[in-house]
């Protein structure tokens, strides 16, 4: 996949599109990010050290996205075995699939999330802190 990215974007000429295919937790950014989005990485977003890398390396205010799985609501109890079969294979603590957005939106303001996929899964919104701890 990321052979196929790189051919992409080399072909389109984005000069503005950077690439890398190295851990969250010690990627370096050319230059602070405009915005950032965390989708499908449950396994990043549930990481501290990858969560302060990568939100640090974001402009103060701008905007951070999230969509991926999450636990059904509690009162569907049995559901929630779907989510965490689906899970498994990436992570091992399923608890942290009640609230998967935690780490990352104690980094933000105006955090904001809905439900999709029937309740498995969100999408959330938000800013980043102007200064962060």
């Amino acid at each position: 996949m990321f052979a196929l990215a790189e051919q992409r974007v080399a072909q389109a000429a984005w000069g503005n599109v950077w690439q890398a295919n190295t851990a969250a937790e010690t990627v370096h950014l050319p230059e602070l990010a405009d915005a950032v989005l965390f989708n499908c990485t449950h396994h990043i977003c549930r990481t501290p050290a990858a969560v302060d890398n990568i939100v640090r390396q974001v402009k103060p205010g701008a905007r951070v996205a999230m969509a991926d799985i999450k636990f059904f609501p509690w009162w569907t109890g049995p559901l929630n075995l779907l989510a965490w079969l689906k899970n498994r294979p990436h992570n091992a603590k399923a608890a942290d699939l009640w609230t998967p957005w935690s780490l990352v939106a104690a980094q933000c303001e105006n955090f904001q999330w809905h439900s999709t996929q029937w309740g498995m899964g969100y999408i959330a919104s938000a800013v980043r802190k102007e200064t962060l701890p």
